[in-house]
């Protein structure tokens, strides 16, 4: 009896748990019955095997996809963020603007406009009811 092995499916990447029954004999005579059913049987945990797997690469790539959306969506609320600080600044920065013009226009006015206020002499009670006789000048004919 001559017979030869060959390998049904790639085995490359695959795990101890595959069937290592995928190398299969085959007779150049007929097969009995019994290698024949050996064979089914060894196919069929290697197909049920391979869609175990599939299953489990469809479920990672749904994971993959949803973890892909979610970053999408918070890299979109990152940038709305960036966004409205940016124009927070702006308007800050523009009112810091007509802040220092109205300080610069102030400041480039005469000098008359602004108020002086006169040293009070050494000694001088802050907290002394000041005499209301004097604020008004006296008429001539009194």
């Amino acid at each position: 009896m001559y017979s030869q092995t060959r390998t049904v499916v790639p085995t490359v990447g695959l795990d101890e748990t595959f069937p290592q029954c995928l190398k299969i004999r085959r007779s150049t005579l007929e097969l009995t019955n019994y290698e024949e059913g050996d064979q089914r049987r060894c196919l069929s945990h290697a197909v049920s095997s391979l869609q175990a797997r599939s299953e489990e690469q469809s479920k990672l790539s749904v994971e993959a996809e949803q973890c892909q959306m979610e970053a999408k969506e918070r890299h979109k609320i990152a940038e709305e963020r960036y966004r409205k600080t940016l124009r927070m600044a702006e308007e800050r920065e523009e009112e810091l603007r007509r802040q220092l013009a109205v300080v610069k226009a102030t400041m480039e006015k005469p000098t008359g406009l602004l108020l002086t206020v006169s040293p009070q002499p050494f000694g001088h009670n802050l907290s002394a009811k000041k005499s209301t006789r004097h604020l008004f000048p006296r008429a001539s004919g009194s």
